[in-house]
């Protein structure tokens, strides 16, 4: 029970270790699923991957904390991420990939807001970013019901599978999450 970082009344998140390898797999090998992120890899450079976000806690600038997504009774939602980017401006940005059977339940949101608040509690938090392509509407969707505003739209900032697509660009300053945090 010590990898679980935070619980909610229908999910927790614990950090990712090695028996979730076939889920990782599974969810970075889904062509739609991953349309908005990135083109799939082979399995040999998931593995790659996935043993650099088997860390737990123990990361360097540029390092996620990689986190498993389930129901309170053990079920598979999805992985969870966060990685310091800036360590001077204590930046950090989210990722989130949900598991297709599990979209449009809310989990996303409940995820992060989960996250949000343990992340700012355990390590120097000043900013949180996140970006996604601009056609991808549920994930700009989640990150403003968390508290993120959008703060820019890079053009043909992101190329997927030979095309080249907008990113929008969102942040929330820890002292909007603190504040948000203690009117939920």
């Amino acid at each position: 029970m010590s990898s679980y970082i935070a619980l909610s009344e229908r999910i927790c998140l614990r950090l990712m270790a090695a028996q979730d390898w076939p889920i990782f797999l599974r969810l970075n090998q889904d062509q739609q699923l991953n349309q908005y992120i990135r083109e799939v890899d082979t399995a040999d450079v998931l593995l790659e991957r996935f043993k650099q976000r088997c860390k737990g806690l123990d990361i360097d600038c540029g390092e996620w904390i990689s986190l498993v997504v389930e129901s309170v009774s053990g079920d598979f939602i999805g992985l969870m991420g966060i990685c310091l980017i800036d360590e001077a401006l204590q930046q950090w940005e989210v990722g989130y990939l949900i598991a297709q059977d599990q979209q449009g339940k809310g989990y996303a949101t409940e995820a992060l807001q989960l996250l949000l608040p343990w992340a700012i509690a355990h390590f120097a938090v000043h900013k949180v970013v996140a970006r996604c392509v601009a056609t991808n509407l549920g994930s700009a969707r989640v990150l403003q019901k968390c508290g993120f505003k959008q703060e820019g739209l890079l053009r043909h900032n992101h190329r997927i599978f030979g095309e080249w697509l907008d990113e929008c660009y969102f942040g929330l300053l820890a002292e909007d999450e603190v504040i948000a945090e203690q009117s939920r």
